[in-house]
């Protein structure tokens, strides 16, 4: 565990080709669609459009939405990847840290300008038992990934939902 502070770095994610026109957008999603490297929730040249298009909104790449931006009842979700990435990537954000992690509690830390204190979230294995998260199997394969992944989410929604666009993570 590193208790290093991390500084904001502009992301990759908002870098790549971006469609100009609904036709490009169109086609452009008909290509993903049939290739072999769209992701598995990506089943249509509409998903394709529409993830792409909702990333646009929030200065994600075209490919880079496919990847993060998933379709949890009827809704749009960003993964928590991506919610982290956009926020460091953020002026606003001062840093990032990780204050604990282990199989138990993860603590995520960081500090917005203009805010006079840093926010801390953190989410406990009990938590995640009581809410009925841990019927999800990877919740047993990889506890810390899984605990960080809720503290991350839940810290941007709360001090960042301006820069995340009020998403939600898959399974919340």
């Amino acid at each position: 565990m590193t208790t290093e502070i991390q500084t904001t770095q502009p992301t990759a994610l908002a870098t790549g080709f971006t469609p100009r026109t609904l036709d490009e957008w169109e086609r452009f999603g008909a290509l993903v669609a049939n290739s072999q490297f769209a992701p598995a929730h990506v089943k249509t040249a509409g998903d394709a459009v529409i993830a792409m298009m909702y990333g646009q909104s929030l200065g994600l790449a075209p490919l880079a939405s496919l990847q993060q931006i998933y379709v949890v009842h009827g809704l749009p979700s960003l993964s928590a990847r991506a919610m982290q990435a956009l926020c460091m990537a953020s002026p606003e954000c001062k840093y990032w840290r990780t204050v604990e992690l282990t199989n138990t509690t993860a603590t995520v830390e960081t500090h917005r300008a203009g805010s006079p204190e840093p926010e801390r979230v953190t989410v406990t294995m009990g938590e995640a038992k009581k809410a009925g998260w841990t019927r999800n199997a990877t919740y047993e394969k990889t506890p810390q990934d899984m605990l960080y992944a809720r503290a991350t989410s839940r810290l941007a929604r709360r001090v960042y939902a301006d820069v995340i666009g009020g998403f939600y993570t898959p399974g919340e």
